[in-house]
């Protein structure tokens, strides 16, 4: 787990929320809100990879219905990079409706780090070649993957966590008048 995310994960960063100084849970809540941004950048990249790898495992199966001896040495080779739009549009694995926000993220130093975890499972190389890759290759690439993705969004389950209840605390603080809006915004 990257080091930021164990930070911001640790328990005592709410453990006594209530004597935490207000700037202090704002900077909280910001740097919670980027990480889990990044983290929600990856995830997108994984679920897009694995959208790919489902259609190379789609069209393994299509090919192998249809296949019969003559026609295996004529296959056509094919280029995902033609179908790309459609595979990542129609494949989605969460659909954008069901997604928290949307918010417009310019990608930060947690998602460059984590970026090359996923590499570390499916390289580049990897993903210009699917067509040629083993089937247990494949196999390997699709269960790591989604292994990745499901730790990906523990940890955004735990930051949104973390954003909420300091989130809370700000608003209690607004409310019992402990905090004003007013030094926020001079």
């Amino acid at each position: 787990m990257h080091p930021s995310v164990q930070r911001l994960l640790a328990a005592e960063l709410i453990r006594d929320i209530a004597t935490v100084p207000i700037e202090d849970l704002r900077a909280a809540r910001a740097d919670c809100s980027q990480v889990e941004g990044d983290i929600s950048f990856v995830r997108r990249v994984v679920q897009g990879r694995l959208d790919m790898v489902g259609y190379e495992l789609a069209r393994r199966a299509d090919r192998t219905e249809r296949r019969s001896p003559q026609s295996e040495a004529s296959a056509e080779p094919v280029n995902i990079l033609f179908d790309l739009p459609d595979v990542l549009t129609t494949g989605g694995a969460t659909p954008l409706a069901s997604q928290r926000h949307m918010a417009s993220h310019e990608p930060g130093t947690v998602a460059v780090d984590m970026a090359s975890e996923v590499d570390s499972i499916i390289s580049s190389e990897e993903m210009a070649s699917l067509a040629i890759l083993g089937d247990d290759r494949i196999g390997e690439i699709t269960e790591s993957l989604r292994a990745h993705e499901m730790d990906l969004s523990a940890m955004r389950r735990q930051l949104h966590e973390r954003i909420d209840a300091i989130q809370g605390e700000v608003v209690r603080r607004y409310q019992v008048g402990e905090a004003s809006p007013d030094a926020f915004l001079s």
